[in-house]
């Protein structure tokens, strides 16, 4: 988690989706889990990184859910600003 690649792991559904990392973290009285995918095309538009994104309460329940879509990977000072 969070520094280390996802190895392995495929998508049988969504074989353009490559998942690539879990990165998951506290931030205050919640936790936020990060999976991000990355978006293999060969069309013109190219392949981007999707991040998918939970911010959970205390009881680990799902509070928000977002969805980012980057033309590259996001660093990691960028993660503590998703919610």
């Amino acid at each position: 988690i969070n520094d280390h690649y996802i190895d392995g792991l495929t998508i049988t559904n969504f074989r353009n989706l490559i998942p690539n990392k879990l990165i998951a973290f506290k931030k205050g009285n919640y936790s936020i889990i990060v999976l991000e995918l990355y978006s293999f095309s060969y069309s013109t538009v190219g392949s981007c990184y999707i991040y998918e994104c939970f911010k959970l309460n205390k009881d680990q329940n799902v509070i928000e859910k977002k969805m980012l879509e980057k033309k590259l990977p996001m660093k990691k000072s960028k993660y503590l600003r998703i919610f």
